[in-house]
């Protein structure tokens, strides 16, 4: 069953209003490989061919060996060269970082174009849709230097056969929701082998289309979602025993449902923009808690460099409605759309995902800690068993 007869069956788990959202976007078919990486001074450099799928002009891509070929070092300009000049003979456009951000827009009308109209209309969605393919892209990071947890995201970034696509087999059975919907892990995905994905649960009684509004485990018994459009700030029992589904890596259904819900929304008093929810019982050792950082010190460490151009080039996975996932990357990219608030975005270690905050919400705080603690007591818990998880970053410099 597509994805989009999904989007009918469920319900809104917020406002009403989003059960009005469009149809989740499905992305064009694009082909993007690594076909070349190297270090000028402190500039780290990745050269993307971009192709799209099915098309003859896909199978002219530049050959070479692109995640094995060296990021610095003797060779590793003369392997970009003639990498470049490869595909310069192969009919291949190369672009900048600034004339992919920007180039697109002038297409709007054209009947061959790929990319929603709505996406036109956010120069942070533009880089990964252009109508002259085949190109290159060349993605540049300032600030890449040894030991800085920029080399440590980037050198755990591999791409070449990996897909946006998270889930395969999305299908809601017509007994659900008494039956759990059946949802097949996509082990090609950007985000697959790294601990934390377990966390996400796309799925929920109530929810809009299918991976809006997102519960995010951040401890064995404590789900993140947004704050906005879900109610007045405070305890919220018209959700109580609501049901989520969370998925093992090996496809299996694991069922909670709601024991408590506390909104948090903007406030002269307090502020703040999230729910956490309370489940039934433990999520077992299959799911994982996503792992939190203060999302202050990954700016410091990571996201804060020379300028906002240099911040739009920081690897980041946005987990997104329809099933996909995002990287603010060339040909790696999802226009974000009105219901995706709340869901994860994640600092992407090479073998785990970290939880920065939620799509337009707040990041982790001892505020909502103290949140958590106030869920745990009423349900007769011990608060101290359900703390979240705090990574610490120290051993990166600053920039």
């Amino acid at each position: 069953m597509p994805i989009a007869v999904i989007q009918v069956v469920l319900l809104s788990w917020g406002a009403t209003s989003m059960a009005t959202e469009p149809a989740a976007y499905q992305p064009p078919m694009m082909v993007t490989n690594v076909v070349g990486r190297r270090v000028v001074r402190d500039v780290f450099q990745m050269l993307l061919a971009v192709t799209p799928a099915n098309e003859s002009v896909g199978e002219g891509a530049p050959a070479g060996s692109p995640e094995a070929a060296p990021a610095g070092g003797p060779g590793s300009n003369t392997f970009w060269a003639e990498i470049v000049k490869q595909a310069r003979t192969e009919g291949f456009t190369l672009d900048t970082n600034m004339e992919s951000r920007f180039q697109g827009v002038a297409a709007a009308n054209d009947p061959r174009r790929v990319v929603p109209p709505e996406a036109t209309r956010s120069p942070t969605t533009l880089f990964a849709y252009r109508w002259n393919l085949p190109h290159l892209v060349t993605n540049k990071f300032a600030g890449f230097v040894p030991g800085s947890l920029a080399s440590v995201v980037l050198a755990g970034f591999h791409t070449n056969g990996r897909t946006m696509r998270v889930w395969d087999y999305p299908q809601v059975p017509s007994t659900w929701p008494t039956n759990p919907p059946v949802l097949w892990w996509n082990t090609n995905n950007l985000m697959w082998g790294r601990k934390g994905i377990t966390a996400i649960s796309p799925v929920a009684q109530g929810i809009g289309a299918f991976g809006q509004g997102e519960i995010t485990l951040l401890t064995r018994r404590h789900g993140y979602v947004r704050g906005h459009g879900m109610g007045l700030d405070g305890l919220d029992p018209t959700r109580v025993g609501r049901r989520a589904w969370f998925y093992t890596r090996d496809n299996q259904p694991v069922e909670c449902r709601v024991k408590l819900l506390v909104i948090r929304t903007q406030t002269k008093d307090r502020p703040g923009d999230y729910s956490i929810v309370l489940f039934d019982a433990d999520l077992p050792p299959d799911i994982e808690p996503m792992r939190v950082v203060d999302l202050e010190v990954a700016r410091r460490k990571y996201l804060h460099f020379l300028s906002y151009e240099d911040d739009c080039y920081r690897l980041r996975f946005l987990s997104l409605q329809g099933g996909y996932v995002s990287t603010l990357l060339p040909g790696w990219t999802v226009p974000v759309r009105g219901g995706d608030s709340g869901n994860p975005i994640m600092l992407p270690l090479p073998n785990e995902l970290l939880f920065l905050n939620g799509m337009t919400t707040s990041p982790p705080s001892a505020t909502m800690q103290a949140d958590m603690d106030m869920l745990s007591r009423k349900a007769g818990l011990d608060p101290r068993k359900y703390q979240m998880q705090w990574v610490n970053l120290d051993q990166y410099p600053d920039y």
